[in-house]
């Protein structure tokens, strides 16, 4: 069925309206994407390990370790160096300062108080003993802390040569977390969420306010007037302008793992997750936090807190990194929440077709144009019955599964006035459709339980009828339909690609099936090419030339290892959005040499669909859509992909002695800068001096030695390369 040529006008003219609304090329919120995604500021690494950090709010950091104290400078977060290091008879747990004065507790269960005598200088003057004493906070010479979990306590460090315990109070519930703002104290709980407590009375502290919430609060951070409180995976947003009368601004995306570590400061807010997750949230006045970036730190991180400007987190090991929160590819994402999000969505053509249970009418089979609120417009609907499983369109046809009818044929040739064709009760269970150049297709298990295609063909009369069906292997889970071929993907009997000929409805077979070593995730097909994300962090090209032959014609490593994905082509590119990753972007214009070109590090989580102006998450688990623009660059195809911010740096042979070569890649020709400096920040050599390089592979030899030609004993060296506008640094082991 052709479109009536008025009614394809009208679809010209909304969809040139809203494209007319999206900002010109190289203005918000177009974005590039750039495979730095979200890179380090900088880092450094303290010898000994690290159990906690705070910031100085100058610009400097207290990080505390096994062995003592170390005073680190972050001003210039590009280059980070130690200022000072106090050891320790004991190791150092926590660590926490207002600015001026310093607490910090010991593993024998003391506690150490002190000042700031310069920028980033600490001096010890008083000690008191302190027993189970955890989440250590100081504001204006008071130190507030948990003792145990279930009390909250106070010392006076007005005079930190002689700190005095004031007393405890019991509270209500167990606490996760503690902050200190504006002579309050606010405390994340198991029950009631969030406790605030008025500390004019220090020895007595008065609980003047909750927020109740069927939710552990995990970690807290305050920014005040607002507080944020992390949900394990999400992070809430209260208004406490008037502290007895908390308001709630609203949650933020679902973000990754189980968050127990927050920091805020100056409209940001950073969340961090024992699986190693660090996440940047706009902490916008006037809205809850909406989650921006994403990277992954390598381990589970000890610290975490705010210099002007960066995310600082502190890895066990002695590792201090740094995270700019305007640094990485962070698109202007529109994240939209709703109570009714359906779980069945499909786009072609610019249109987003979705099976909506919960609409205001009845359940109703909804399109509308695929963009952003609130530029996208609902252009028909159709109601239908039962519980939506699946749908799937193509030029003027779409079939859709529910658990009354089964399957349903509705034409689409006008999007106003969609029609229903024909309607079966049900042969299989069905999981999921795909409509064929000639057929369309259900896969399902039938009454025993065991995997099924059914190939149906139109009859004469535009009615659905059954034509073949066959059994499938265990497992078959998706149907992608491939001109005349159903293209299944498999999990368990036979994982991979399995391809199904259906170009005579009435005898459809099995053509070939590819084994996969990772359990195949998502599957899609584009041109004469089908690509497989799997569990083992690849995906797998697969030539369509010859069905008949599956080749596995090249395979691309996203790098890390994942549990579930969502696929979709844009043009000659595939999007891959990973929630443990973010968004990857594959150039396939070259299948066989196909090649990640970018990343958006935001958190990303639902199915994903594109058109071409937009790129659409739905996340009907947690009820909310994600809408990115196209980018100008990258995915528009205006230009290359933006230089990397910073290069890798390799050593080879590393741990060394006496010599190693230092090896990098330059994107284009520029003056070098190569130094050596120890773990306390001293530069000990300079091994390049603004040089002019070639692009391409650079060598460059140190032999161990300082300026002076000594050799330099056995221990640990940072390597910092700068080349024009981008740096790296690397980790070097001399051992003697």
């Amino acid at each position: 069925m052709q479109r009536p040529l008025w009614h394809t006008a009208v679809i010209l003219l909304i969809l040139a309206l809203t494209a007319g609304s999206m900002p010109a090329r190289g203005q918000e919120p177009c974005f590039d994407y750039d495979t730095a995604g979200w890179p380090m500021a900088g880092s450094l690494t303290l010898p000994g390990g690290a159990n906690d950090l705070a910031a100085t709010g100058d610009g400097y950091l207290l990080v505390a370790g096994p062995q003592g104290l170390y005073a680190c400078d972050l001003n210039d977060p590009t280059s980070p160096s130690v200022t000072a290091y106090l050891p320790t008879t004991a190791a150092l747990l926590e660590v926490a300062t207002d600015g001026a004065v310093v607490a910090a507790l010991t593993a024998d269960a003391r506690l150490l108080s002190g000042v700031l005598t310069a920028p980033g200088q600490v001096a010890w003057s008083g000690e008191i003993s302190l027993s189970f004493a955890s989440r250590l906070a100081v504001q204006e010479g008071l130190l507030i802390f948990l003792q145990g979990n279930a009390q909250l306590a106070t010392v006076d460090l007005s005079d930190p040569k002689s700190p005095h315990y004031l007393g405890w109070i019991a509270l209500p519930e167990a606490a996760n977390d503690l902050a200190v703002a504006q002579g309050l104290a606010f405390l994340a709980t198991e029950t009631n969420f969030l406790l605030v407590y008025d500390l004019a009375l220090p020895a007595q502290p008065q609980l003047i306010a909750a927020a109740g919430r069927i939710a552990s609060g995990t970690a807290i951070a305050v920014e005040y007037p607002r507080v944020h409180v992390a949900n394990l995976s999400k992070v809430v947003t209260y208004d406490a302008s008037l502290p007895t009368e908390l308001v709630e601004m609203g949650d933020s995306s679902r973000l990754f793992g189980y968050t127990d570590l927050l920091a805020a400061d100056r409209n940001v807010c950073f969340a961090a997750s024992r699986e190693g997750h660090l996440v940047y949230l706009e902490a916008r006045e006037d809205s809850a936090a909406v989650a921006r970036g994403h990277t992954l730190l390598g381990a589970a991180p000890v610290g975490l807190d705010v210099v002007p400007g960066c995310a600082v987190a502190a890895l066990a090991d002695g590792t201090i990194m740094m995270f700019d929160a305007a640094a990485g590819t962070h698109p202007a994402a529109t994240r939209v929440l709703s109570d009714d999000v359906p779980a069945q969505v499909v786009a072609a053509d610019d249109l987003l077709y979705a099976l909506d249970p919960d609409h205001p009418v009845s359940p109703r089979l909804i399109i509308s144009t695929l963009a952003a609120p609130p530029h996208g417009t609902e252009l028909g609907s159709l109601p239908y019955f039962g519980t939506p499983r699946a749908l799937d369109a193509r030029g003027d046809r779409l079939v859709m599964s529910t658990s009354l009818t089964s399957l349903t044929l509705v034409d689409i040739g006008d999007p106003e006035l969609p029609t229903y064709i024909s309607q079966r009760g049900q042969e299989v269970n069905t999981d999921d459709v795909a409509v064929l150049e000639r057929s369309f297709c259900a896969l399902g298990r039938d009454d025993f339980g065991a995997e099924t295609l059914v190939v149906y063909d139109q009859a004469a009369n535009g009615g659905l009828q059954i034509a073949s069906a066959m059994r499938m292997p265990y497992g078959s889970v998706q149907v992608v339909g491939w001109r005349n071929h159903a293209l299944i993907r498999g999990r368990f009997e036979m994982n991979g690609l399995i391809v199904v000929d259906c170009l005579d409805p009435r005898s459809s077979f099995i053509l070939d099936w590819k084994g996969l070593p990772g359990t195949a995730i998502d599957l899609v097909a584009s041109g004469h090419h089908a690509y497989m994300l799997a569990d083992d962090g690849r995906i797998d090209v697969v030539s369509l030339n010859d069905p008949s032959q599956l080749e596995v014609v090249h395979t691309v490593d996203l790098g890390v290892p994942t549990v579930q994905g969502s696929l979709a082509v844009l043009g000659h590119l595939l999007l891959v959005a990973e929630p443990f990753r973010g968004m990857t972007v594959v150039d396939i214009t070259t299948p066989e040499t196909a090649t990640v070109t970018g990343a958006a590090w935001t958190p990303v989580t639902g199915r994903l669909v594109t058109g071409t102006a937009t790129v659409l998450l739905n996340d009907s688990l947690f009820n909310q859509r994600n809408y990115l623009p196209v980018a100008c660059g990258v995915l528009s195809g205006a230009g290359e992909p933006p230089a990397l911010r910073f290069l890798h740096i390799g050593a080879r042979p590393n741990p060394f002695n006496p010599r190693t070569v230092l090896v990098f890649e330059l994107p284009t020709a520029t003056g070098v800068d190569l130094e050596i400096f120890d773990l306390r920040g001293r530069l000990v050599r300079r091994l390049l001096t603004g040089e002019p390089h070639s692009a391409g592979t650079q060598r460059v030899v140190w032999d161990g030695r300082d300026a002076a030609g000594r050799p330099l004993a056995s221990a640990v060296y940072l390597a910092h390369l700068r080349a024009g506008a981008v740096s790296g640094r690397a980790k070097l082991v001399l051992v003697r």
